[in-house]
């Protein structure tokens, strides 16, 4: 700095920048979105039965979501129980039943049932814990 002819020393100007803060603001949320867990959202919403299994069945796996009124979604497409056989012929894995905790048993049983008949010799059922 400077002095004048007065001898008084002119305030120096401290500007902040935007630049530190948006940089802090980009890495944290490319940590978030990278430490975080992304979880798909279904489109047909169920409330599984509670369970103390602390097993997590693989995602990758053909979803049967069974609604508490009975009503069938496969991948998120509303179908049948009679059009389960083809789909599930051509997947090479079990299928995972999304059944609702409302469900009459009797409906539940009648979908494994054709799951069986389906030629699935195993199915997965979702649950929450406890």
């Amino acid at each position: 700095m400077m002095v004048d002819a007065s001898g008084v020393r002119p305030v120096a100007r401290r500007e902040l920048g935007l630049t530190p803060l948006a940089d802090v603001v980009f890495l944290l949320l490319a940590f978030f979105m990278l430490a975080g867990e992304v979880q798909r959202m279904d489109r047909v919403r169920v409330l599984p039965p509670a369970s103390a299994s602390e097993a997590r069945p693989p995602r990758d796996r053909v979803e049967l979501v069974v609604e508490a009124d009975g009503s069938l979604w496969l991948q998120d497409e509303r179908v049948a129980l009679t059009a389960l056989a083809p789909v599930l012929t051509n997947s090479a894995k079990p299928p995972l039943v999304k059944a609702d905790a409302n469900l009459p048993v009797e409906i539940l049983r009648g979908v494994l049932a054709e799951l069986r008949r389906a030629g699935a010799r195993e199915a997965a059922l979702a649950t929450r814990p406890r």
